[in-house]
């Protein structure tokens, strides 16, 4: 599987901008025969907006125009998009990551650990379940920003999936902690992990300064970005995968517990 990583500087608070930035860009990248084929391209959390409590007056719900465009740019281009915005639905807005394939299949996962030091709390409802996506023989787990913090969160019981991903708009002064914490719960799910982050400065006047990121199963960086608006792309190798699984398991010796 060929995953791309989409890091852009996200224009405040305007969805048809980003919508249009994010249309214009998967269509020159596509349009490059020199490119490798994709078969799941990540953007960042709040794609369309940027991270702030104000991104709630912008929810949309999901037959919204935002839904919509990444719906038609899928099919279009024959390959899954991932990202988050933020959605309305039943009176409340959350913070919700979208899954969704060429063939208009839609799963959602709704970011559970809300920021509170930002305030994310007061605007936003917190998920309460976890996803994990089936797509081309791959089990896909999702996840947003602050919840990489959380190992009990992430934690891959049996093996269950075989690839997290993390929509972020993680700033520069913490960029570290990001990047560290995405290779660690790589290494102990004994799973791909892919990072998809933001650069620019926001209208809050916070930095973000990308580094973008995809570590294999062992915590080995495979692609990287630095500051600079770009596609990553990694590929994946399902065989490879389960074969360290099978030689170092290390999963049937983790701690059994439930959540509550």
């Amino acid at each position: 599987m060929k995953i791309g990583v989409f890091q852009y500087n996200i224009q405040w608070m305007n969805p048809d901008a980003n919508n249009i930035h994010v249309e214009e860009e998967i269509k020159k990248y596509c349009g490059n025969a020199e490119n490798p084929k994709l078969d799941l391209l990540v953007l960042p959390e709040m794609y369309n907006v940027g991270f702030s409590t104000d991104a709630h007056n912008f929810a949309e719900d999901m037959d919204g125009k935002s839904i919509a465009k990444i719906k038609s740019l899928a099919k279009e281009f024959g390959m899954a998009i991932c990202g988050s915005l933020p959605i309305k639905e039943d009176g409340k807005v959350f913070n919700r990551c979208f899954f969704i394939t060429e063939d208009g299949s839609v799963s959602v996962y709704d970011k559970k650990h809300l920021f509170s030091i930002g305030m994310e709390r007061e605007a936003f409802s917190g998920g309460e379940t976890q996803t994990i996506v089936s797509y081309k023989g791959w089990n896909i787990s999702l996840s947003v920003c602050y919840d990489v913090r959380f190992p009990v969160w992430m934690r891959n019981k049996n093996n269950n999936y075989d690839i997290l991903i993390n929509v972020a708009n993680w700033p520069t002064a913490r960029i570290d902690g990001w990047t560290t914490l995405l290779k660690a719960r790589a290494i102990e799910n004994q799973a791909y992990v892919c990072g998809s982050n933001r650069i620019g400065v926001d209208n809050l006047c916070i930095e973000y300064n990308g580094q973008s990121v995809v570590y294999d199963f062992k915590g080995k960086t495979m692609a990287t970005a630095e500051s600079d608006e770009k596609i990553i792309v990694a590929e994946f190798d399902k065989e490879a995968l389960e074969k360290f699984r099978k030689k170092f398991p290390v999963w049937k010796d983790a701690d059994a517990f439930e959540m509550k």
